[in-house]
């Protein structure tokens, strides 16, 4: 079974299962505020014939005119339940997909229900801007003494998108005060040469801070 076999496959129970679809994904969009979107994908494995099958937290940026689903998690099916760290249960050989649609349909919303929360993910990322980790490392944290000498070590400093999601989260939750802050610390991480990053996150703080 191949990736487009699998999509192809899944699509009418997927469907039936609450995740059309659409934009290259299935997408489950939570019909009432709190919670973000949940979109499932099929990724092939480049060096092997195996597949992950991903289950990721999305957002649309309501400050953008046409927005785009943006990944804020990404979790990995494996037999007991959905992980953010990948190890070698994450992929499944082709002839097992059927059993990653049912280990999915058996935990996927339960852990949905439970990561996908916008005011827990808004403090996460808080969390995270404090002890300058990443999200997914606070939620399911990982044994450092288990990782190999030879793997580069996890980088002391969060990057622009990193900000640029916190401030979104934030205005999802409610809290414009926060979304200014974060934006504000999106500006400053963007490198000065990156003159369009730039044009965009003052774009998006001028669009916080005008009067209603």
């Amino acid at each position: 079974m191949s990736k487009a076999d699998a999509i192809k496959q899944w699509k009418p129970e997927m469907k039936a299962f609450g995740f059309p679809y659409r934009e290259g994904l299935f997408l489950y969009e939570h019909p009432e505020p709190g919670h973000l979107d949940f979109a499932v994908s099929v990724q092939k494995n480049v060096r092997a014939e195996t597949y992950k099958v991903n289950a990721g937290i999305v957002l649309r940026n309501p400050l953008h005119d046409d927005p785009q689903l943006e990944l804020v998690l990404e979790g990995n099916v494996r037999p007991g339940g959905i992980f953010l760290h990948v190890d070698r249960s994450s992929w499944w050989p082709p002839e097992s997909l059927g059993a990653a649609l049912e280990a999915f349909k058996m935990h996927g919303l339960d852990w949905y229900r439970r990561i996908g929360k916008t005011d827990m993910l808004a403090a996460l990322a808080e969390a995270a801007i404090r002890e300058v980790k990443d999200i997914a490392s606070l939620i399911e944290p990982i044994d450092t003494s288990t990782i190999p000498d030879w793997l580069p070590a996890a980088p002391r400093k969060l990057g622009p998108a990193f900000f640029y999601r916190a401030a979104i989260l934030h205005y999802l939750n409610g809290d414009r005060e926060k979304a200014i802050a974060r934006t504000k610390d999106w500006l400053a991480a963007i490198s000065a040469q990156d003159a369009a990053q730039r044009t965009k996150a003052q774009a998006q703080l001028n669009a916080l801070t005008r009067p209603n």
